[in-house]
């Protein structure tokens, strides 16, 4: 028998907790979660008021309630937005069943006072085994699908067993965590070089996971694993506390450094970050402005209200923003003269082929140029050669970074680099 949670507010932690219940007794079959975005609910709240919204809200429990999928729990996680646990399933492409049962059920138009309102909605869909069921993960990925699916302008994208064994890797992801609760993680730091004094007065930290089995994992690789298991956040955390408690034992070498951490789209969204990294610069005793943090102009763009104003709250901390992958996130003017930023990072794309390509080195140089009309101090990353080296010191980019000066090195590769480079001088 299909079970209804009252319609009249979300049930978004009891969802979870039925969730993760659904994960725990999974046995031999499949589970499946499909959530349910109703499409310009805010429009319809708009035109015909709240308690018509309310109305309709009501109507679509009710109407969910007819599509009678055999074992499912159905609860409103949201103001327009409603989770379904689907227990018991024979087959992961069964879920596709469900979500055209469940469409099918909205088509028609509702009743509500004397109108008559149509609606639609987008689907994300999610199956998960007895081995990779987890709620938080399950939950990540059905959003993950709900946004393919509102980008691509279908209700929903059919699920794909082989896709989605070959886009994650549970035992993998397993023994990620394991590793991060072991501290087995490391972090690798490569010199961003000051072009006017040649001096490597700043490094980027990278994140470096050295698997017993398959080498040293780049992020790349492990932190979308971390992105969808929800851990991204302890690992930010981590990331933060390891780079300015290493940054404390490098050589003064008659200069002060900086470190860059990189921080996610999604943690950016966490109200209590911008505390969390007041309370790492504390306790190791880090002036602010020796700490960047290394935001992509996506992660920017895709939640512009939320970020503008948590990287308002970090630059009164007194600490240092660079915007990486600058360049590829569709940014406007309108919305670039008030970033908070010290720092564009320009994205390696655009320098592998400015050599070759007379419109990318336009390109770099318009971006250059751009960033110090505004004030930012500029980077090019990805510089593999000497030639692109002079160009970007002709072109009058700040600072560089890329094999050409140095890999990322682990913590005592790059004291001993840095104190190399300076009795090389």
């Amino acid at each position: 028998m299909t079970k209804i949670s009252q319609y009249n507010m979300p049930h978004r932690p009891a969802f979870l907790d039925q969730l993760r219940q659904a994960c725990a007794t999974i046995g031999d079959g499949y589970l499946g979660l499909i959530l349910l975005d109703i499409k310009g609910f805010v429009r319809i709240n708009a035109a015909f008021g709240i308690e018509a919204g309310d109305e309709l809200l009501q109507a679509i429990t009710i109407r969910l309630r007819t599509a009678n999928i055999k074992g499912a729990t159905i609860e409103r996680i949201g103001n327009d937005e409603f989770g379904v646990i689907l227990r018991n399933l024979q087959a992961p492409q069964f879920i596709t069943l469900a979500a055209h049962k469940i469409l099918r059920v909205l088509t028609e138009p509702f009743s509500i006072g004397e109108r008559l309102i149509r609606i639609s909605a987008n689907l994300g869909l999610d199956v998960a085994d007895e081995e990779s069921a987890h709620p938080e993960r399950m939950l990540r990925l059905g959003e993950d699908s709900l946004q393919k699916a509102k980008a691509s302008g279908k209700p929903f994208l059919p699920y794909d067993k082989t896709k989605h064994q070959e886009a994650h890797d549970w035992r993998l992801e397993s023994e990620l965590l394991k590793s991060m609760e072991s501290n087995d993680l490391e972090l690798y730091y490569q010199p961003k070089l000051q072009l006017a004094t040649g001096l490597p007065i700043a490094a980027e930290a990278l994140g470096r996971w050295p698997h017993p089995e398959r080498g040293v994992i780049g992020p790349v690789r492990f932190v979308p694993m971390l992105e969808q298991s929800g851990a991204i956040y302890d690992y930010t955390k981590w990331a933060i506390h390891t780079a300015l408690r290493q940054m404390s034992e490098w050589p003064s070498l008659g200069m002060e450094y900086s470190v860059s951490v990189n921080v996610s789209a999604s943690v950016l969204e966490e109200p209590e970050f911008p505390s969390l990294v007041a309370a790492a610069l504390n306790i190791w005793g880090v002036k602010p402005s020796s700490l960047m943090l290394e935001i992509t102009e996506g992660a920017i763009v895709q939640e512009e209200h939320t970020s503008f104003e948590t990287l308002r709250l970090l630059k009164e901390l007194g600490l240092r923003l660079s915007i990486d992958d600058f360049g590829t996130g569709y940014s406007c003017l309108a919305y670039f003269k008030n970033l908070p930023a010290d720092e564009l990072k320009i994205d390696k794309s655009f320098i592998d082929n400015m050599l070759r390509d007379q419109e990318d080195q336009h390109l770099v140089q318009v971006m250059i140029q751009l960033g110090k009309r505004f004030g930012h101090q500029v980077v090019a990353e990805g510089i593999e050669d000497q030639a692109t080296f002079d160009l970007l010191k002709e072109l009058g980019c700040d600072y560089i970074q890329g094999y050409h000066v140095a890999r990322p090195m682990p913590q005592a590769k790059y004291i001993e680099w840095l104190k190399q480079l300076t009795d090389s001088e």
